[in-house]
């Protein structure tokens, strides 16, 4: 059995949000010191503490984005607060953010879901200090206080491993190559690294490197009803919709989509796409990155369309 004095009790590393999501989400609903002190954080010292924690929920989906992490705590006079977390790990925070974590608090105040809510901010310093300018007024907390707070409460197997879990999530660590091919790691770390420089925070990359060049393309904080879909092996990229009242989605798609860019009807979507882009496969190496920087060109002219006419696609999918 692992003694958590000996070295490292946690050994995971490579972390994604998803993992931060599921493991405060289990904090908050089972460790009561933990749930009322990160409550503390977020909370005006002039508003009534909080008593309880009625529900937690990770990945809340409504049609202006998604909160990772929502808690719903009981203050001390019985009212109903809600914490919605955003949690960072691996991405990048976007300027617009926030702010729809705001209109999805006063949505849930507006139709009675709760009484009140705060938003927070859940990440390593090191991404909070990055983002002050970003962040501005919106509470946080660092996963090194957290998990400095469980290391000093409990002196458990469990407190430990938690506590470093969050410690190892702070450190950011290479994308996973152990087994790669030298020319497949090669590829895309260069790739990934030239759409950074071109396109700053911009892309969500995979936390893998992939085996093939059918890829997603998503811009950072994307909602869910479209995706982007590289194919470097067709020369194609895809900005693909949810087939959800699809009239009125084509007709607007077809009075505004660019000239670069063909209609595709498919089984669940309606898809703009740009083809005739060249070739690629991740055999080719390095020497592949140039096309696949045309591939990411593409990728983000078919973003820019979607932010351009954000609003319609947002109110088209709210009411379908």
């Amino acid at each position: 059995m692992s003694d958590a004095s000996t070295g490292p009790f946690c050994e995971i590393r490579g972390f994604v949000e998803r993992d931060i999501d599921l493991w405060l989400a289990e904090e908050l609903r089972v460790n009561d010191l933990f749930a009322l002190w990160f409550c503390d954080h977020a909370r005006p010292s002039s508003q009534l503490p909080c008593s309880a924690v009625l529900r937690t929920r990770v990945s809340v989906m409504t049609e202006n984005g998604e909160t990772d992490v929502e808690a719903i705590f009981l203050t001390s006079d019985g009212r109903k607060l809600a914490l919605l977390v955003e949690n960072k790990v691996e991405h990048s925070l976007t300027e617009d953010q926030l702010e729809r974590y705001y209109a999805r608090g006063r949505y849930g105040v507006n139709h009675g879901l709760w009484n009140d809510f705060r938003v927070i901010v859940f990440a390593p310093a090191s991404k909070l200090s990055s983002y002050e300018n970003l962040i501005r007024n919106t509470p946080t907390v660092s996963f090194e206080d957290a998990a400095a707070f469980i290391s000093k409460s409990s002196l458990d197997r469990r407190a430990t491993y938690r506590a470093q879990f969050l410690d190892r999530a702070s450190v950011r660590h290479e994308l996973e190559s152990e087994g790669s091919d030298a020319f497949r790691l090669a590829f895309w770390k260069g790739l990934f690294e030239d759409v950074e420089r071109r396109y700053p925070n911009y892309f969500s990359f995979p936390i893998r490197y992939p085996k093939t060049t059918y890829i997603a393309a998503n811009p950072i904080g994307a909602p869910k009803y479209f995706r982007i879909d590289l194919k470097g092996n067709l020369g194609e990229v895809d900005l693909s919709f949810n087939n959800e009242n699809p009239l009125p989605l084509m007709t607007f798609l077809e009075s505004k989509m660019p000239d670069s860019v063909a209609v595709v009807f498919k089984r669940r979507s309606i898809a703009l796409q740009i083809t005739g882009l060249p070739k690629f496969h991740v055999a080719d190496g390095v020497e592949a990155i140039d096309k696949a920087l045309q591939a990411f060109a593409a990728a983000y002219e078919l973003s820019e369309f979607w932010k351009v006419h954000r609003t319609f696609f947002d109110n088209h999918y709210e009411t379908s």
